[in-house]
Parts: C-alpha cells; structure tokens; sequence
C-alpha cells in the first residue's frame, strides 16, 4: 500500500522504497530521534520519516508526550524537504 501511495504521489516505479526503509533496532527514543534528525538534514527523507515514526511510537507507549512533539514536528520537516525536493 505504501509503495502505491507512493507511485501516485511521485508517479513511476518506486521500487527502492523498501530498501531504504527498514525498522531500526536495539537504541533508545532520543537516539531515534537524533538519528532521525541527521538522516533529514542529510536528504534522506524517507529514511527519516520511518525513523521518526518509530520514535512516535515508542514516546506513545511511554506517554512522553513533550519528545513526541519534537519528533512529530521533525517528520512534519522531513515531508516538507522531500516534497521541495520533487
């Protein structure tokens, strides 16, 4: 499904979406976000947006709902880079 949204919003074949995009395991929220944040200003949007997710998730479950802005606001950053960037 991700690789269709993709195809319409970018048009054309999108097949290196899954490689990019793989879970990060084994660091802790704020190192999540930290890497998140190099990864964006890098231009690796993508990469990005799936890190911050993971990082959302895991400020969900401990109700830190303060970093869970920051890392909202960063993948809100990461969307905003890579649609300039097309």
């Amino acid at each position: 499904m991700f690789k269709k949204l993709l195809q319409i919003l970018f048009g054309g074949t999108v097949a290196f979406v899954t490689t990019i995009i793989s879970p990060v395991y084994g660091t802790n929220d704020t190192e999540l976000q930290k890497q998140a944040d190099v990864l964006r200003e890098e231009g690796k949007s993508l990469k990005a947006i799936d890190i911050y997710n993971q990082a959302i998730v895991r400020y969900q479950e401990d109700k830190d709902y303060a970093n869970m802005m920051g890392a909202l606001t960063g993948r809100l950053l990461s969307w905003k880079h890579l649609f300039y960037k097309t």
